[in-house]
Order: structure tokens, then sequence, then C-alpha cells
């Protein structure tokens, strides 16, 4: 498959260790930080998807696809037990979408998302402001407000790694591969974007509340960075179910 990404929001946080490594332990090791003891990151990305088609049919046919909303809810680390080893990548804590159709698809055809759907959802650049929410009254579950700014700081826990704001966001960008964990087994994505055309634009945070956060994050109000990127294109290249332990499971 392949889509548009107009805009896209970041909303990245310091999370609890500790938290991240009891959900998956035999398939998942998250990331350590050095610079900040016991956290490990974690990001919330709210986006549209645009003329989505499979890359074997014209792309005029995308313009038939539905918009698609969707959040994406996850934990950076290590995928292991995966055939030829160890590789980075995310782990979905949650995914929510108000599309009946990605729902069916990414919980019970594909099985490749931790899907909740809710009635609405949306994240609008107007100017310099930046808007989004995930739900409704009682099911209201995200609320971000903010302004672009020209600052391009890393966040300390990384400056050691990036030397430029634009490196960081891009590695917070461009992770190829994803996990969701079932029961019995997991589903993996592997995806790539064609960034040739993107930017990625600092964003202050005015106003955030996040109360699914409270559990792992110690302050869901106050996040690590956000950013905005524009003009992404994704690239759905494979999805595949392999059993909880691999490589249990496929020892002589």
């Amino acid at each position: 498959m392949r889509a548009r990404v107009p805009g896209v929001l970041y909303l990245n946080f310091l999370a609890d260790q500790e938290y991240a490594a009891r959900l998956a332990p035999d398939v998942f090791r998250p990331t350590s930080l050095a610079a900040s003891a016991g956290k490990t990151l974690f990001t919330i990305l709210l986006f549209q998807l645009r003329d989505g088609h499979p890359v074997w049919t014209p792309s005029v046919l995308g313009r038939l696809a539905p918009d698609v909303w969707q959040s994406n809810w996850r934990f950076y680390g290590t995928l292991i037990s995966l055939p030829g080893g160890a590789r980075p990548g995310v782990l979905f804590w949650r995914t929510v979408t108000d599309s009946l159709w990605l729902t069916a698809f990414g919980l019970r055809i594909a099985r490749c998302f931790p899907l909740r759907r809710v009635r609405r959802m949306e994240v609008r650049r107007h100017g310099q402001d930046i808007r989004a929410f995930v739900g409704t009254g009682a099911e209201f579950r995200l609320s971000f407000q903010g302004k672009l700014t020209e600052g391009e700081e890393v966040p300390e826990p990384f400056r050691a790694s990036f030397g430029r704001f634009g490196d960081y966001a891009r590695w917070i960008v461009d992770q190829h591969l994803s996990l969701t964990v079932w029961d019995r087994d997991v589903v993996v994505q592997d995806m790539h974007l064609n960034l040739d055309a993107a930017r990625f634009i600092a964003v202050e945070p005015q106003a955030v509340s996040i109360p699914a956060l409270r559990d792992f994050v110690e302050d869901p109000g106050r996040p690590l960075s956000c950013f905005w990127g524009e003009d992404l294109e994704v690239w759905l290249d494979s999805i595949r179910a392999l059993p909880r332990n691999y490589e249990s499971a496929h020892r002589p």
C-alpha cells in the first residue's frame, strides 16, 4: 500500500522503562536512555492518510479512497526473536482511528494494530497554530494546542546522538519495523517513508491533556518535544505474523 500524509503531529515523552519492558519481554526491549536513567521514549503521532492505494495500481485510484484519521501510540526499542536476529523498531501500545474500515482491517483481517475506535479525531494546522483532539465527550482521550516555533534544539537525552534537530526528527519519524503483540503471536509491519519533500518544524506546546499516559509518563502535560511534519509519503511493504518466540519455535 502507498498513501500521502500531508500533515502529522509528533508528541514525544519520557516514559517509564520498566513499564514498557513488562508489555512484551519476550519480543521487545525498550530503548534505554543514558542521560535519563530508568526512562525510555514514547511517541504519539496523529495524521490523516490520503490517496491510499495498492502500489501495483495507478495512483489515480487513490482519489477514490476515503481519507483516514489515525493515531499511533508507540514505544521505541529493539524487536527481538525475529528471523534474522534483533532489529530496531517500535511497539504499538495503542492505535486510534475514527475509520470503521481501518478498524476491521487492522484488528480483524491483518491484525496489525491494537486498535480502538473513536467517534471523532482531527489534527489541523492553521497558520502557526496546531490543534488536535481524539474522541468526544465521555470518550475524550487527547487534546493538544501548540504553536510552530523557529527553535531547533535537540532534547537533552538525545544531544549525544544528534547534532541537529532535523536529524533527531527524522529518526523519530523513520522507523521501518513495527510490532503488534497478541496472546500467541506477533504481527510485524515493514514500511518505509519517502521524505524527499518532507519538512519538520518544532512546536511549542500550550495545552496538553492525555489521561491515558498517567500510568507510565511522569507529567503527560509536558512532552519532551513536539514537532509538525508536512508532505510525507508512506509505503507499507509487508505484514507478517510470527510466533511470540520465533527462536524457540524454530529451534531444532
